[in-house]
């Protein structure tokens, strides 16, 4: 079943905000002109039936004569809501029947990916009604409400949420000549700019000087960027930001990536032993072997926002460093499976003097059984979503583009976010990588009331439409 709002959305206090009056008319064939007219002004609140039919509709007939019937309509195209017949009169009115049957047009478009066969917890609050159940993906939005008054000079149309980074710290050493990496983050368009701030205050909205870096954005979550020499020539850490080129420099917003210039007589780890370890239910022991370690070095995992394994760490010398590895650091979220990604592993002096990672595999046994990678959306086409109208075919083919797809996953649609009606699409597994899915035309289109006056007379039928004005 399609996910709908509430019904009609219809403004509930006309006093309130300005009254503007819809009509129409339209000469006939023969000669008579016909009017329709409504005070209807924007769907924002839901009004009863009988709200709705004390803000009646006018019509006029010019000629009476020869007209053999006459009726009044009210449309949320493509749905016809009502047909009412009306008297043949010069003027008339007839209550706005079925008004209340229309629909809001959604605010914004919301995509999710679930694998249903992935029943380990369950999303969000279940209670008793028949939510998905099974691994999630991720939840975006990819549509945006058309906004009446925009200034499309200061934020183009395809602009839905402020783009940012998220990815965890990036090692770089000191050096010279300029390096490309990868920065990670959400909602990055092709306008999306990069730059990077040094010194002590290093949010988006300090006075510290900036240096935008030359960038090409990948997809939706990933952004290349040139880090040139002379922010490399020395130890330090650099903190990258992005923002859409469109915004004002003094909207700024969203988190950050930081890029560690490491110190070039940083610890070195050259082996790691072993490179695999069983799972799972007891701890296990690591050894680092390399250069450069201090009784004050700390090991952390980079995979895990950089936390400490603290305590657990022993110092043997200077080439070699004893780890114990807690038993729920081999496993995933909830204990059911094997982690399925490596654990990274990076020995820390000071800020500035840390080692290149290293990675430990964990192997899965009978008992845990590696866990499924989540998939990462990283674009879909078209994007943003187009919002449909009445004249749009039934379903838009939205083509997933990502990672660690699986047959059973299902794309499901929203249209408020957070929400827990959502509704299943038809999706088409392509690839690990690929996704396809249909969405409905009622899912995301503008809703616009309409009220015609149709009269019908020996040579046919003659209408005349008025539409409320809230996307004109």
């Amino acid at each position: 079943m399609l996910l709908r709002t509430s019904c009609l959305i219809l403004f509930a206090a006309l006093a309130a905000a300005p009254v503007r009056a819809q009509e129409a008319a339209k000469v006939c064939s023969d000669g008579r002109t016909i009017k329709i007219a409504s005070q209807w002004n924007q769907l924002t609140t839901t009004l009863s039936a009988e709200a709705a039919a004390a803000h009646p509709l006018h019509y006029s007939i010019s000629k009476t004569l020869g007209v053999q019937g006459a009726w009044v309509e009210v449309w949320d195209r493509p749905k016809r809501l009502s047909r009412k017949a009306v008297a043949i009169h010069g003027d008339g009115e007839a209550a706005c029947a079925g008004c209340e049957d229309a629909e809001q047009t959604p605010e914004g478009l919301f995509l999710m990916i679930y694998d249903p066969a992935g029943v380990r917890f369950c999303i969000d609050y279940c209670g008793n009604s028949p939510i998905p159940r099974g691994d999630y993906v991720s939840e975006m939005r990819v549509g945006k409400k058309p906004d009446e008054d925009a200034d499309e000079s200061r934020e183009p149309a395809y602009l839905l949420d402020s783009p940012e980074l998220t990815g965890r710290p990036i090692r770089l050493e000191e050096g010279s000549g300029s390096i490309d990496v990868v920065l990670w983050g959400e909602n990055l368009i092709q306008s999306t700019r990069v730059y990077v701030l040094t010194g002590e205050d290093q949010s988006p909205k300090s006075k510290a000087s900036r240096d935008y870096l030359y960038s090409r954005t990948l997809d939706l979550r990933s952004v290349l960027v040139t880090i040139p020499s002379e922010l490399r020539n020395k130890p330090g850490v650099l903190t990258a930001y992005v923002r859409d080129s469109s915004e004002a420099q003094d909207i700024e917003s969203g988190s950050g990536q930081k890029i560690i210039v490491a110190a070039k007589d940083s610890p070195v780890i050259t082996s790691v032993e072993p490179q695999m370890v069983g799972c799972c239910g007891k701890d296990v022991s690591v050894i680092l072997r390399g250069s450069g370690f201090t009784e004050d070095s700390e090991v952390k995992f980079g995979d895990d926002h950089d936390k400490s394994i603290g305590p657990e760490v022993t110092f043997v010398s200077a080439q070699e460093l004893q780890l114990n590895i807690r038993s729920e650091e081999l496993e995933d979220l909830d204990g059911s499976y094997a982690r399925a990604t490596p654990m990274t592993l990076s020995v820390v002096n000071d800020p500035l003097h840390l080692s290149v990672p290293v990675e430990v595999r964990v192997e899965p046994t009978s008992k845990f059984e590696h866990g499924q990678s989540l998939a990462v959306v990283r674009a879909i086409s078209p994007y943003p979503v187009p919002m449909m109208d009445s004249q749009s075919p039934e379903f838009l083919v939205l083509e997933i583009e990502g990672d660690n797809f699986r047959p059973n996953d299902v794309v499901y649609f929203n249209v408020v976010y957070g929400h827990t009606d959502r509704t299943r699409m038809k999706t088409e597994y392509v690839s690990t990588h690929h996704l396809r899915a249909w969405l409905p035309r009622e899912a995301w289109r503008k809703h616009r009331l309409s009220f015609r006056v149709v009269v019908q007379t020996a040579g046919g039928l003659c209408a005349a439409e008025a539409f409320e004005d809230l996307l004109e």
